[in-house]
């Protein structure tokens, strides 16, 4: 490993002096190719933290409740910013929380509300929702082409 590096780190010193042309025909060392790339490597990297960075604070990804769970959240929505009301179902327990950065606040007991459809069914992402959509429209589509 120490190796790697240190050949990493002294092979720009040992060919600067051989500069290769572009077809623009100015010259390029290696060490400044290797800080180019260094650099662009450097820029992916920071927009992937930012992207996720991005996903994890709007929620996408975590809209799917899964059943057997002790605390599961039903539904979340900003009043304002940094500001959340949400209801949770804790051990039965249905509750209206307020969130803020500084704190939670128990609003209010709700009564418990009876479901017709499983918890992992009940809740979609947007995108669930529309592939759905989308897959039943053309189902009745195929089923007709198959009897003509």
């Amino acid at each position: 490993m120490t190796i790697t590096l240190a050949v990493a780190l002294l092979l720009p010193l040992a060919t600067a002096g051989a500069a290769e042309t572009l077809a623009g025909g100015e010259p390029v060392s290696l060490a400044a190719a290797i800080v180019k790339v260094a650099v662009s490597l450097a820029v992916v990297i920071a927009l992937l933290v930012a992207v996720v960075a991005l996903l994890r604070k709007s929620g996408v990804g975590q809209g799917v409740v899964k059943a057997g769970r002790l605390i599961n959240v039903l539904e979340t929505r900003m009043i304002a910013p940094k500001k959340y009301v949400a209801v949770v179902e804790i051990g039965g327990e249905t509750l209206a929380l307020g969130i803020t950065d500084q704190q939670i606040t128990r609003l209010a007991a709700l009564p418990a509300v009876e479901r017709s459809v499983p918890v992992s069914s009940e809740r979609q992402s947007p995108f669930a929702a529309v592939l759905r959509r989308a897959a039943d429209g053309i189902a009745p589509e195929r089923k007709g082409e198959g009897s003509a």
